[in-house]
């Protein structure tokens, strides 16, 4: 992860999400903010799965006091020597770094905010999305966000039953 310049250009948050690698976090993301440029139902449900993600920036506050990734790249490299850094590691085993919706680019004539520019990229002819019509995506994610409430469902169940054994 380039923390420090995802938090200067605005381009992300932290969120915990053990469950997949960050390769694929991008890749979900990326289709997410295109299927957002759909026309309904689509981009509702590309609306319901980002907020599924968002919502773990919750446990990444809880894990590392922060979801900022500009103040956790200024903690890693201005409070920790070498020997922290690598048990810093183990600690940051399943932070992922949520793309956001913008990405400021700072310029002699001012900031900008590109990703407009990124998402019609990749919706055109030219793109990662030209031969993935957006109608064949509300299955996609239906199917997305069953798989993330089953885990979040069989993660109360597990919590539940070790509550009901410490009782």
């Amino acid at each position: 992860m380039a923390l420090e310049r995802t938090g200067i250009s605005g381009a992300g948050q932290l969120i915990w999400l053990p469950e997949i690698p960050q390769q694929e976090l991008n890749h979900l993301v990326r289709a997410i903010y295109v299927a957002s440029e759909a026309p309904y139902p689509i981009n509702e449900l590309s609306k319901r799965a980002r907020d599924a993600l968002t919502v773990r920036r919750s446990d990444a506050k809880k894990r590392l006091g922060s979801d900022d990734p500009m103040l956790l790249a200024t903690i890693l490299r201005e409070n920790l020597n070498n020997n922290e850094r690598k048990g810093a590691a183990d600690k940051l085993d399943g932070i992922r770094l949520m793309p956001g919706d913008k990405y400021i680019v700072h310029t002699a004539k001012g900031d900008a905010n590109f990703f407009p520019q990124m998402v019609k990229f990749w919706l055109s002819s030219e793109g990662p999305y030209a031969n993935m019509p957006t109608e064949k995506w509300p299955e996609l994610f239906r199917a997305a966000l069953e798989a993330a409430n089953a885990e979040d469902n069989a993660e109360e169940q597990e919590n539940d039953g070790q509550e009901d054994v410490n009782a």
